[in-house]
C-alpha cells in the first residue's frame, strides 16, 4: 500500500507540473528589439488548413511546446520565430 501510495504521489506532481506548463503565457510581437536578448527556439508556423482567426493560438501553441515564450511574427504572417525570454537577473543590475 505504501509503494502504491508513493506512485500515486508521484504521478499527481508530475500531472500538476504538466498543467502548469501549459498553463504558461506566449505573446506575441512584431518588435525585433523586443527580443533581440532573446533566445531562438525555433521556428513556427500555422499551416494553410489553419482558420485566420486561430492563426495567434497556432502560432503561440507551438512556441509553447518548444519551451518559448514570445513569437516574432508580422502583421498577419502565418508564420514567426519562438523565442524564449528572461527576466535579468538581481545580480546582472
Amino acid at each position: 500500500m505504501k509503494r502504491f501510495s508513493g506512485i500515486l504521489l508521484a504521478v499527481t506532481v508530475l500531472a500538476g507540473l504538466t498543467a502548469a506548463c501549459a498553463d504558461q503565457q506566449v505573446s506575441i510581437t512584431n518588435s525585433d528589439s523586443l527580443v533581440s536578448n532573446c533566445q531562438k527556439v525555433g521556428d513556427v508556423a500555422a499551416g494553410p488548413n489553419v482558420p485566420n482567426d486561430q492563426i495567434n493560438d497556432e502560432l503561440t501553441s507551438q512556441a509553447r511546446s518548444k519551451g518559448g515564450n514570445w513569437v516574432l511574427a508580422q502583421q498577419g504572417a502565418r508564420s514567426g520565430a519562438a523565442y524564449k525570454c528572461t527576466a535579468p537577473s538581481v545580480a546582472s543590475r
